[in-house]
């Protein structure tokens, strides 16, 4: 509050006008004995009669309910009046009073009695606003409940708290939630200006409760799932891929090799690791075979296989490279061919023989003995060489019917044993092996007899 000087000119006029005198006047009558008195004393010198005196008059600048008001002080000494302008009211000669409606921007006291009257002035002053104390009931969030900041300001018209808080006039407190840490600020503001107060607001450290494989074995498709868990983090990372990811989630993952995933989440307040494994196994032969490790001249054979974790498949001898499953017809044409398949994936190679035996067809080549009948020594010469030619060519003949219908027949047992040789493809190898020898050397045995 500050005390205002008398305003200039504040001396009685000439003796019962009872109103103030001129700027000019170095002097007042008295209104009691008409006796003119300087106006440096406040005191008649003739019937010592005093003129009313102002000890306090201020008109200070405030706030109620968050409105503007003017709080007047007043202390008036020997008056029998008291009168506040522009209001136009009477007053007690000490007291106060704040006004909330029509408010000026100056006040005048006017002070009167028999002697004489003053007047002051009071121009209202708006003091600046202030903050007492501005804090969090628990500085540390906790995400998804609300933080209580509680304040005290003084001569606010209004108050206002950042981070989205918005207009907080008129109050003391607040709930509010927050999703990051960083300053929140109180403003107080009025018209003579304003003030702020910071609280700083922390998340705690990030932590990773759950980040795992649903299994630490790649499966045989390649896709790898991984689940996470994370609390109070502001970003997730998983590398090698997917990157920047949600605070909770699931995710498939395409890995080609063993793998260690690690899970980085932050905050303001710290960084928080997490390490996650798969292990892709060595390649994998499931299978690399035949029908039959047997085959006859002409036939051919047909090689499967398949794999497990193997990206390419080479077969030799002489083959190359393969998918990593299927089947494959080769015609062998050595005695005894071993196969070697190689399984080759991002763990390892892994090998695998097959052999397969091929027999040729047996053949049978029956000799030919021409028997010629030697010509006639007694013939006539005339006849000697027609009937020479004509024998040979009709024994030629016979000869080549002859060795056609042994063709035939070498051809139907060269048949018959195809069939029986394909047989031991079902089974029994050896036993019918030997047996099929057998029979094809008491043939050939019989043929040579005959």
């Amino acid at each position: 509050m500050i005390k205002l000087q008398e305003q200039t000119g504040n001396h009685p006029a000439s003796p019962g006008t009872g109103k103030a005198g001129l700027p000019t006047h170095m002097e007042w009558t008295c209104g009691n004995c008409g006796s003119v008195q300087d106006a440096a004393v406040t005191a008649c010198g003739n019937c010592e009669g005093r003129l009313p005196v102002v000890g306090l008059f201020t008109a200070t600048g405030t706030w109620q309910d968050g409105q503007e008001a003017v709080l007047l002080r007043w202390e008036v000494q020997d008056a029998a009046w008291v009168r506040i302008e522009p209001l136009g009211l009477a007053a007690a000669a000490s007291g106060s009073l704040t006004c909330t409606d029509d408010l000026a921007e100056a006040y005048t006291l006017e002070a009167g009695n028999v002697i004489g009257e003053r007047r002051f002035g009071a121009k209202v002053r708006w003091p600046a606003p202030k903050i007492r104390f501005f804090t969090a009931v628990d500085p540390v969030l906790n995400l998804g409940y609300p933080t209580i900041l509680t304040w005290e300001a003084e001569h606010a018209a209004s108050l206002e708290i950042s981070s989205g808080v918005g207009d907080v006039s008129g109050r003391s407190f607040v709930e509010a939630f927050f999703q990051a840490s960083g300053p929140v600020t109180l403003t107080a503001r009025n018209r003579a200006g304003e003030a702020a107060a910071t609280v700083l607001l922390s998340l705690p450290e990030p932590k990773i409760p759950v980040f795992e494989a649903l299994s630490p074995v790649v499966p045989p498709n390649g896709i790898v799932s991984l689940r996470w868990e994370t609390l109070d983090a502001d970003t997730v990372e998983i590398d090698p891929l997917p990157g920047i990811v949600a605070g909770q989630g699931y995710a498939e993952l395409e890995v080609f090799r063993s793998t260690v995933f690690r899970m980085t989440a932050r905050n303001a307040s710290g960084v928080c690791h997490a390490e996650c494994a798969v292990t892709l196994p060595a390649p994998r032969i499931l299978f690399f075979e035949s029908e039959s490790g047997i085959s006859t001249e002409g036939e051919p054979v047909d090689l499967a296989w398949a794999t497990e974790y193997a990206h390419t498949v080479v077969i030799d001898p002489l083959i190359g490279e393969q998918a990593p499953n299927g089947v494959l017809r080769v015609r062998p044409r050595a005695h005894h061919v071993t196969y070697t398949l190689t399984a080759i994936g991002n763990s390892g190679t892994v090998s695998q023989q097959f052999d397969i035996f091929h027999f040729p067809l047996p053949v049978t080549f029956l000799p030919i003995t021409p028997s010629l009948t030697p010509m006639d020594e007694h013939a006539p010469h005339q006849q000697g060489a027609a009937t020479d030619l004509n024998q040979l060519e009709q024994e030629l003949r016979r000869q080549t019917r002859e060795h056609m219908r042994q063709l035939q027949i070498e051809r139907a047992q060269q048949l018959e044993l195809n069939e029986e040789l394909l047989a031991l493809e079902r089974g029994h190898v050896r036993s019918e092996l030997k047996r099929v020898l057998r029979k094809i050397k008491k043939r050939l045995f019989s043929q040579k007899t005959s």
